[in-house]
């Protein structure tokens, strides 16, 4: 009965098509236009490259004795996480080298001294070498980079076939160790030892032969110091339309990054966090501060305590975290009014007018001096007894001495030469 009343209706609807129209508009009126936003957004988006974002849901195993690599090797050797889509890159013994694709099980070739993820343009991973030359019984040290490849190509990074590879180190960063070369003992031979700052070679292209090491025969090479980078820093920006970083330089500069540096983000909802310059990484919509991270530097934050319905400032330096550190109190009702890291930056108060009294007048507030750098779970001072109607950020001249608290301790000035970004909330 329910089926045929429905077709009876369908019937008469398709004979009413005007009308049937106009109910169908005004029934989508009525049911999504009061009260009813869209929840959508409409944002820029940046260019995606699959290969930078995908999730690193797979897990790497090698055979190195055997030759061979993939993620269904699970009782051989972990290597690292990687997404399905990856290259991987391979280094053998005999000084060969070849890319190919992730897969459950593939034959590279064997005797494998090393491999990893391959990123291709890649100009910051540098490869520290020591080979032998088998014919002359010379060795020989080179740094170099591995940009382009074809893949599943077999590539000779040695002076000839006959050559065996002594070292092998891979430095995300560009970094340079020291490293122990022993000398096999012979007559006449009084040092045996010799020891190689990878930092006094130059970085060149893979296929060149490299510098001489030793005309003597080497018995083993040993890792002896780690060192530091010998590349410049990496030049990061932040494009706030798309709330990304990138080294295309669009947006706001943020400075050189080296191999341990971190970003510092602020979110509105009181927490912050440290995270890599990985360009695939992704920043919370509700920023309010983000810039390099100074181990050195102090945040201001002026926050809302829900408990005791007062305004609080507080000053702390973030501790190095791997995770969401929260800064204010979590009582009910607490908010996040405004953060800064600029020491030349005051506070202006703005009180609310009582009845029958005079207004009180318009405060500055210099932070360095209302309040000493305190824990980051400190509670922090209360800004001022009186009700306060509005807090906002005002910029002075290092030279200007406006009216400011003046029960307040002397503080040491902290360095205002990094770069910031702030974001309006």
């Amino acid at each position: 009965d329910g089926v045929e009343n429905l077709i009876k209706e369908t019937k008469y609807d398709i004979d009413n098509l005007v009308s049937y129209a106009i109910s169908y508009f005004k029934k989508i009126k009525k049911d999504h236009s009061d009260d009813k936003h869209r929840k959508t957004e409409i944002k820029i988006f940046d260019k995606i490259i699959a290969s930078k974002v995908a999730i690193a849901n797979q897990k790497l195993y090698i055979n190195k004795k055997d030759g061979f690599i993939g993620t269904s090797l699970k009782k051989d050797e972990f290597i690292c996480e990687c997404s399905d889509i990856d290259d991987i890159v391979v280094f053998k013994k005999d000084g060969t080298m070849v890319v190919t694709r992730v897969n459950r099980k593939v034959f590279v070739g064997k005797d494998i001294i090393h491999a990893g993820v391959f990123k291709k343009n890649d100009d910051r991973t540098i490869y520290n070498m020591v080979y032998r030359d088998s014919t002359t019984n010379k060795s020989y040290v080179k740094r170099f980079a591995v940009k382009g490849v074809t893949r599943d190509k077999q590539y000779l990074l040695v002076n000839s076939s006959k050559s065996e590879v002594l070292y092998l180190s891979a430095n995300l960063n560009g970094e340079a160790e020291i490293i122990s070369v022993i000398l096999r003992a012979k007559a006449k031979l009084k040092k045996i030892k010799l020891e190689l700052d990878f930092a006094t070679i130059l970085i060149k292209n893979r296929s060149v032969k490299g510098n001489l090491l030793t005309n003597h025969s080497i018995n083993r090479v040993e890792f002896k110091t780690q060192g530091i980078s010998t590349l410049s820093g990496k030049k990061i920006w932040f494009d706030e339309s798309i709330n990304r970083i990138n080294d295309d330089e669009r947006g706001d500069y943020l400075g050189e990054f080296a191999s341990n540096d971190k970003i510092l983000t602020i979110s509105s909802s009181g927490y912050y966090e440290l995270l890599s310059y990985d360009l695939s990484n992704h920043f919370p919509d509700d920023m309010v501060l983000l810039e390099k991270y100074n181990a050195s530097k102090a945040i201001v934050v002026v926050y809302f305590h829900g408990q005791k319905k007062q305004f609080y400032i507080k000053r702390f330096i973030p501790e190095f975290k791997n995770r969401k550190v929260s800064f204010i109190d979590d009582s009910n009702g607490s908010y996040l009014e405004l953060c800064t890291s600029d020491v030349n930056t005051h506070l202006k108060l703005e009180f609310i007018k009582p009845r029958n009294r005079d207004v009180k007048e318009d405060q500055i507030v210099n932070p360095l001096e209302f309040i000493s750098i305190k824990g980051i779970s400190t509670l922090g001072n209360q800004l001022s007894r009186h009700p306060i109607k509005s807090i906002s950020l005002i910029e002075v001249d290092k030279n200007d001495k406006p009216e400011i608290n003046n029960n307040a301790e002397k503080l040491v000035n902290l360095s205002d030469d990094d770069h910031q970004i702030k974001i309006n909330f």
